[in-house]
């Protein structure tokens, strides 16, 4: 390639390896007792009992990747390009499986299956100006698809960290389901209020009344096995619960501009998630409107025979609170994430001070937000975990900070 001017530098990149996930916590795979504190015939006695069952065949979960690359400089590396494709397969997953009441036990720690991502990342680096003025301009973008390939027996596994409080969610509001991505939410399809006229759908638990919560009959009849052949059956139960969301984005981006002129200095920094959802316990708790809860703004706009033209049911003592698509957002966002000027003092005036660099500057960070997101913060997570990326429950948003210093260099 000798011939070609424009290219200045071509690289490949191929590689495959496996490696282990160290981050777990000792002595897993033993027993555990706890001390408990009772009274037996008035008596008061202290003991232990056994609270984790253990488990001699827990191993490391094992992540198998191949990568695929390229390094490429243009036109005297004022472009320089860097793009992967990679392919990753965890094997033996390590999750905490419910288990039956009558075990005694709530969970047990186990290797449970398979999941794979692939996806793309590309990042580009340009020198847009190199004269007196300087601009050089950083941009990169990430695409990765995830789902899970392997379960015990291919069956679903029905989970939550949704708040303790919530009785009837807090443990089914994700499910890890045979090729679907990890973490999908799950629970009812939201219909709406039903209207004067509306055929309601029966169901323990389940509103038939004008104003009421109305939810998409989806499954119910099912085949000589048991599997469901998800066919309405003209009932509302637990069958009837699908996946309704992924928290997983499209993309993620980041894009940041360096400019220099004379002895100033910006930095301008833009970050971004597209294609992600959300699921937010906070305006599930606050919107329910069962009568227990503080509410939103919402309430106003409630069914009431007068304002029949919402999406917002009536109020109604002793709803329960159910996981529906109706609190499943958008959490797409676009954030100026930090901008920052600074001036640095000419070298004959430092010089003079006797000192090597002297530089002054102002910051900001997080200014703007561009998201549809009703809740307080799109780019939060209620637990930090790969199992529930996407929840939101009265999580602490990202502070907007202005920041002015000095720097001094002697």
């Amino acid at each position: 390639m000798s011939g070609v001017d424009f290219i200045n530098s071509f690289k490949w990149r191929l590689s495959y390896g496996t490696t282990g996930n160290q981050a777990i916590n000792p002595y897993q795979t033993l027993a555990r007792f706890s001390p408990v504190f009772t009274i037996l015939n008035g008596v008061a006695v202290n003991a232990v009992r056994p609270t984790t069952i253990a488990n001699e065949n827990l191993k490391w979960e094992t992540t198998a990747q191949q990568n695929i690359g390229v390094d490429i400089g243009l036109l005297k590396n004022r472009i320089n390009v860097i793009a992967d494709y990679y392919i990753s397969k965890t094997s033996d997953l390590l999750f905490n499986v419910q288990l039956p009441n009558y075990s005694g036990y709530t969970t047990q720690l186990k290797n449970i299956g398979k999941i794979e991502n692939k996806g793309l990342e590309f990042s580009v680096n340009t020198k847009n100006l190199v004269g007196k003025f300087q601009w050089n301009t950083d941009f990169n973008i990430s695409f990765n698809r995830n789902k899970v390939i392997e379960l015990p027996g291919g069956n679903d596994i029905v989970y939550a960290f949704a708040p303790g409080h919530m009785v009837g969610i807090s443990n089914s509001a994700q499910v890890l389901r045979v090729g679907q991505p990890v973490g999908s939410f799950y629970g009812w399809q939201y219909n709406g209020v039903y209207q004067q006229g509306a055929t309601f759908i029966p169901g323990a638990g389940f509103e038939q009344v004008v104003g009421g919560e109305s939810f998409r009959d989806i499954s119910g009849k099912k085949d000589a096995t048991g599997k469901p052949l998800n066919q309405p059956d003209g009932l509302l139960n637990g069958d009837d619960r699908t996946v309704i969301g992924n928290p997983n984005p499209d993309f993620i981006w980041g894009l940041n501009n360096d400019f220099n002129f004379h002895n100033f200095d910006l930095n301008i920094f833009f970050q971004g998630s597209q294609g992600n959802d959300l699921l937010s316990y906070t305006l599930l708790e606050l919107e329910t409107l069962s009568g227990i809860n503080n509410s939103t703004k919402e309430a106003l706009n409630r069914w009431t025979p007068g304002n029949t033209n919402t999406n917002v049911p009536k109020v109604a003592t002793g709803r329960p609170q159910r996981v529906s698509s109706r609190w499943i957002f958008d959490g797409s966002y676009a954030r100026l994430k930090n901008l920052a000027l600074g001036y640095s003092l000419p070298g004959e005036v430092i010089k003079r001070l006797k000192m090597h660099r002297v530089r002054l500057y102002v910051s900001a960070q997080n200014i703007l937000t561009f998201t549809d997101y009703r809740g307080y913060d799109p780019e939060v997570n209620y637990r930090n975990a790969n199992l529930n990326a996407g929840a939101d429950y009265g999580s602490y948003p990202n502070a907007k900070s202005y920041t002015a210093g000095l720097n001094i260099t002697f």
